[in-house]
């Protein structure tokens, strides 16, 4: 599956799938061969992810890691950046319900990707669906993040919008204005 793949994608639900005596080993084996890892994480298994390429927990979750509660964007950006150094991850993607989401990369470069408002009926699932969007950004241009996610003003449907410009990882192979 490694070989063949070009990204993984774990969604820790805490039920017992997800171990943490195999999953150093899972995400060592991805980033040695420079493939993504993104985890949609369960509260408490934070460290579980040390060296991931990004997870993303929503604020609540966010909030447990240090068990404060994130009410700022002020605190919220300083518990980002920490969070993602603390757990040797290239981004951290908080997301935030109705003020959007908040990408912490390197070099403290900050991206924050704004909602619309629309009628919501039912959010369950959002998360599996921003790391399902994620997953498909990476599978079509490796390490592509910034502006990369964009919410359709007229629609509020959000769209993974590749090449992207800014490398995760590093990998600048090119400048991010070829096209795939």
């Amino acid at each position: 599956a490694l070989e063949k793949a070009s990204v993984c994608v774990i969604s820790d639900y805490g039920k017992g799938v997800v171990q943490e005596e195999y999953l150093q080993k899972i995400i060592a084996a991805w980033r040695s061969k420079g493939k993504p890892v993104l985890v949609d994480p369960h509260v408490g298994h934070f460290r579980w992810y040390r060296g991931a390429t990004i997870i993303t927990p929503n604020t609540k979750e966010a909030s447990s890691f240090y068990g404060i509660e994130l009410n700022t964007d002020e605190l919220l950006t300083s518990v980002g950046f920490r969070m993602r150094e603390e757990l040797g991850l290239h981004a951290l993607l908080i997301t935030r319900g109705e003020d959007g989401m908040s990408l912490y990369m390197p070099d403290g470069k900050q991206i924050h990707i704004p909602t619309v408002a629309t009628s919501v009926y039912d959010v369950t699932g959002a998360g599996d669906t921003v790391i399902s969007l994620l997953a498909a950004a990476f599978a079509v241009e490796p390490f592509a993040a910034e502006e990369g996610l964009y919410v359709d003003p007229r629609t509020g449907i959000t769209y993974v919008a590749i090449p992207a410009g800014e490398f995760l990882m590093g990998s600048d192979s090119g400048s991010g204005d070829e096209k795939p």
